[in-house]
């Protein structure tokens, strides 16, 4: 019952922290059908070279739940049960509805589940109907797909998701050679069968705002942990139209405006606080919030290895030398190697 395919982190209208993910509806309806609590989501896994191609683990999540699904454009929707940190890099990708000035499409995959894969079609895509569904027809110039790519993201010129990849018109041909390939439109899937469940629209716009387009953002607030008396700290947040900082003993604050706010701790005060960010537009009023310390943490020391004895004392070893670790602390010199050395016969 397990498969394996790609997806990815969807944005909404909102820029909520809500980590829906897109993939095929195939990819959901097999036989057994797919439990979704059971699917595990691997990131970045891509290899650091291209030649020759390496292995990567990536970032992996477990569980999600199901919100929609539909045949109509292969499209499958879910939500995960963990949001990504803002600290991992993963971003919520922009989607576009518009079905016309799409010049050149690009699928980021991972086929059969190997590290990620980029190809691309230098040309506008056209409409086909492939497997009972309304899709774009790609004609790739470079790379090819697999099995495993099902549900991988097509992004137009604008990195905007217009589809998700369902399949190829001849499995049985060589892959470099079968350039043809077919993705679920996504303006199709907006309205999809009409209901909650089905569509989605109701859980990319909830407060029906019309959008036609998103764009890529990040996830959460980003920014350091510590803030330090010494240096400043920033953080961003797209979309952001006011900031906060609490509680105001803690906190000597520079500027609170705009997409970034930028503040330092108080000389001499120690604790943790929360950097607040609050946003408005269609959606209402949203506020994230991320805590913050002002104080070091004690490192961690941990013994990595003992030296052979220089002595024994009624039968015990008395002396040798200790190499321990010491984890590194933003902003102050530690970390490496430190040697302890113990006198013989103590």
């Amino acid at each position: 019952g397990e498969s394996l395919c790609s997806g990815a982190l969807i944005n909404n209208t909102c820029n909520l922290n809500i980590p829906y993910l897109l993939t095929a509806n195939h990819c959901f309806d097999t036989n057994p059908q797919q439990n979704v609590a059971n699917w595990k989501f691997t990131f970045q896994a891509w290899s650091a070279t291209c030649t020759p191609s390496q292995n990567a683990n990536g970032i992996t999540f477990n569980g999600s739940t199901f919100r929609a699904r539909n045949a109509g454009s292969d499209f499958c929707l879910v939500e995960l049960n963990q949001m990504p940190p803002s600290s991992s890099g993963i971003t919520l990708a922009g989607w576009s509805r518009n079905i016309v000035g799409i010049q050149q499409t690009t699928i980021i995959h991972h086929p059969a589940g190997d590290v990620m894969k980029i190809s691309r079609d230098d040309q506008p895509p056209v409409f086909a109907n492939f497997g009972g569904a309304q899709t774009w027809q790609l004609t790739l110039d470079q790379g090819a797909t697999n099995p495993g790519s099902s549900g991988g993201p097509y992004f137009d010129q604008n990195r905007r998701i217009i589809a998700q990849h369902f399949g190829t018109n001849n499995i049985n041909a060589n892959p470099c050679l079968n350039t043809a390939k077919f993705g679920g439109r996504f303006d199709i899937s907006w309205t999809g069968g009409g209901t909650n469940a089905t569509r989605l629209s109701s859980w990319l716009d909830p407060n029906n705002t019309g959008a036609m387009t998103t764009d890529t953002r990040g996830v959460g607030i980003r920014g350091p942990a510590l803030v330090c008396s010494s240096s400043s700290a920033t953080y961003s947040l797209v979309g952001a139209v006011s900031w906060s900082a609490s509680p105001a003993s803690l906190f000597t604050v520079t500027s609170g405006t705009g997409t970034t706010f930028t503040t330092a701790a108080a000389s001499g005060v120690n604790g943790t606080g929360t950097i607040t960010a609050t946003t408005a537009g269609g959606c209402g009023t949203i506020t994230l919030n991320v805590g913050v310390s002002s104080t070091l943490p004690t490192p961690t020391i941990s013994i990595i290895s003992l030296d052979a004895p220089t002595g024994v004392v009624n039968g015990v070893s008395r002396g040798g030398t200790f190499r321990f670790q010491a984890d590194a602390i933003s902003n102050v010199s530690s970390g490496g190697g430190f040697e302890w050395g113990i006198p013989s016969g103590w």
